[in-house]
């Protein structure tokens, strides 16, 4: 009789203790998921960085976490990190749109057009309303100098945001790149004409004209959730 309540008793106080102990990792996680939250809204980078990575270390099963370490990796340019933390995310819910986005941003800065085009097309066919996706999908496009495959996606950008200045000068430079290849056919029949030349840029130009942070976040912010 002694032995079952000393047994009991304790089995009684192991439990209260694994309670106490997950309850103490539950605080622990909702305060470093506020901290993350907080910090990356407000632009503080490392911080958001350093508090996701506190919260994976306890639970790595954490897609969104996962994710959100990739926006804040990505904020800083160390799109390696990012890429992979995005590939984290995608394995556990493969499903969400801003990393399959961002994912597709990342190998693009990593000069990995393929690889970006090919998440990029994913994107899009989840999120085909999304400007943003075929924008970018423009850009792995004329990183590639498939010309009309990028004014096609330009194009489509164009239509779901007509005053999106980055879409539009993008859209137009590869309209002056297919008057450019036109006017050289013409020239290559009629060698006698003047060869016509809207602009003296070649449709790499796109790649280094490719946007900065500023327009990255605000594509964050409308994506996260």
């Amino acid at each position: 009789m002694f032995l079952a309540l000393a047994v009991s008793f304790a089995s009684d106080s192991l439990a209260a203790r694994w309670q106490q102990a997950a309850k103490h990792t539950s605080d622990s996680l909702t305060a470093d998921w506020q901290s993350a939250q907080a910090a990356l809204r407000e632009g503080r980078y490392q911080e958001a960085e350093a508090a996701y990575r506190r919260i994976l270390a306890i639970d790595s099963t954490l897609a969104q976490a996962h994710a959100n370490l990739g926006f804040a990796l990505h904020l800083q340019r160390k799109y390696g990190d990012a890429v992979a933390a995005f590939e984290n995310a995608l394995r556990l819910q493969p499903s969400l749109p801003a990393p399959q986005l961002f994912h597709g941003i990342g190998l693009f800065n990593l000069n990995r057009p393929k690889e970006s085009r090919a998440r990029l097309e994913k994107y899009v066919a989840l999120v085909p309303n999304d400007p943003q996706g075929h924008y970018y999908l423009g850009l792995t496009h004329a990183a590639q100098g498939e010309t009309d495959q990028a004014r096609e996606s330009f194009e489509m950008a164009a239509q779901l945001a007509p005053r999106d200045v980055d879409i539009l000068y993008h859209l137009a430079q590869t309209y002056i790149a297919l008057a450019n290849r036109i006017a050289q056919r013409v020239a290559q029949h009629n060698p006698k004409l003047p060869l016509l030349r809207a602009q003296d840029t070649s449709l790499s130009e796109l790649v280094r004209q490719a946007p900065g942070e500023s327009h990255e976040r605000e594509t964050l912010e409308r994506l996260r959730p």
